[in-house]
């Protein structure tokens, strides 16, 4: 196991998968935000190539315009920061089963959909917005009068002619155009992405299966096996919160780990050896939604608060500690341009309204409304990035601070289930 368990097998796992996942971001990020490291008199207008202007239309089409206009610039944000914060969720509760596996503590995962799903339709949710306000500026969008918007309109035939004669559709060039930038520019960068981001949910069937863990020396480990104490994640949780609300003094993992199985003994978790199984396990109360969602913001899992807020001085965390180094500095680096990228948007509309009205801003639902979303996320991935990044700070501390780490004995006798 220890090869499975490794955190630079680990990171390098989580990596080959986020890779997919951030480059077409990227892409939609660049050709989205043409101003993004630069602003000049020439390049005013440019940001409205995937926005429709949604003035001069009937009231129905112009309230759903207005709604669906955050979308676009919101999706690639979130499209990036998502998968990052997936990427640490997963690497520390994969690290957390294999340090528990070692100590002869088998974590049983909830069942049903978690976090990696939950976040995918979330992030489709907000890209269907995006497609509706394409399907708005495709159908109804027109030039308009002023300088504030150029172009022509993106469908020049009529949708009675495309239905009587599909084959008209060929001599409207703009239209051809266009729907291939958006295609290639947005559409399908976007859906590959939101696609691969429900794959980071199903991190269990990645995890060790238990036909390598009987490759060698099957007899032993088949006997080891009943020594296991079966835990469910949501007891874990609670234990390890429990611990959490002591008074912590630097400790080896298995320490803690010892720690933590007297307190799931005393919940009723049983070996996997012990025949008498009428005494189910206490019940933990299900987290609310608001309880989830500020384990999201905040990062409070608890895999974080038993590999990184505990202040282990064994050999194995202080590898680990390394190479979660390397990890939070790059996804403070993605999370720190994320925010970087919508606040730059909210700056730019601001300049570009109170230069139209003479130096004032109007306060229109038109404009209010995306500088609400885009404040609002901004202040979301603020958060988020200096939670992680006092989890760098923290862990960059702990490995500075270690002059030798102090060495553990090992929790089980075959070395295989080692864990660096």
């Amino acid at each position: 196991m220890e090869e499975w368990g490794d955190a630079s097998t680990l990171l390098i796992l989580i990596w080959s998968a986020l890779g997919p996942i951030l480059a077409p971001m990227m892409l939609v990020i660049s050709y989205n935000n043409p101003r993004l490291f630069y602003s000049s008199a020439d390049s005013k207008g440019q940001e409205s190539s995937f926005f429709m202007h949604c003035e001069g239309h009937s009231f129905q089409i112009k309230s759903a315009c207005d709604w669906t206009t955050p979308a676009v610039q919101i999706f690639p944000v979130l499209g990036l920061a998502i998968p990052v914060l997936l990427a640490l969720w997963k690497l520390l509760h994969m690290r957390a089963y294999y340090v528990l596996m070692r100590n002869h503590i088998m974590l049983s995962f909830r069942e049903g959909k978690r976090l990696g799903f939950k976040c995918g339709v979330a992030l489709s949710v907000i890209f269907l917005h995006a497609l509706a306000h394409f399907t708005l500026m495709v159908a109804f969008g027109h030039p308009c009068n002023d300088a504030s918007c150029q172009g022509k309109h993106i469908l020049n035939t009529s949708w009675e002619e495309l239905l009587h004669d599909p084959s008209a559709l060929s001599k409207d060039r703009s239209f051809i155009l266009e729907a291939t930038k958006l295609a290639v520019q947005y559409i399908v960068p976007g859906t590959l992405s939101v696609v691969l981001v429900f794959s980071m949910d199903d991190f269990v069937a990645e995890l060790v299966p238990m036909g390598l863990f009987f490759a060698s020396k099957p007899c032993t480990r088949y006997r080891e096996l009943e020594k296991y104490l079966h835990v469910k994640e949501d007891i874990m949780r609670s234990a390890v919160k429990q611990i959490m609300e002591q008074q912590l003094e630097p400790c080896r993992l298995e320490e803690v780990c010892q720690q933590l199985r007297g307190m799931l003994q005393e919940r009723r978790c049983r070996q996997l050896g012990d025949v008498d199984e009428e005494e189910e396990p206490l019940i933990e109360e299900d987290s609310s939604f608001l309880l989830g969602l500020r384990e999201v913001v905040f990062l409070e899992w608890w895999p974080i608060q038993m590999l990184i807020d505990f202040p282990l001085v064994d050999e194995y965390s202080h590898f680990f500690n390394v190479f979660m180094i390397a990890h939070l500095f790059a996804t403070n680096a993605i999370l720190g341009f994320s925010t970087f990228v919508i606040l730059r948007r909210v700056r730019i509309m601001v300049q570009e309204d109170m230069a139209a009205e003479d130096g004032r801003f109007a306060v229109t639902f038109s404009k209010v409304y995306p500088l609400v979303w885009y404040l609002l996320l901004g202040s979301i991935l603020a958060m988020v990035l200096f939670r992680t990044m006092k989890l760098m700070v923290q862990v960059c501390k702990r490995v500075a601070g270690s002059t030798k780490p102090r060495p553990s004995q090992p929790a089980m006798s075959p070395e295989s289930t080692d864990v660096p």
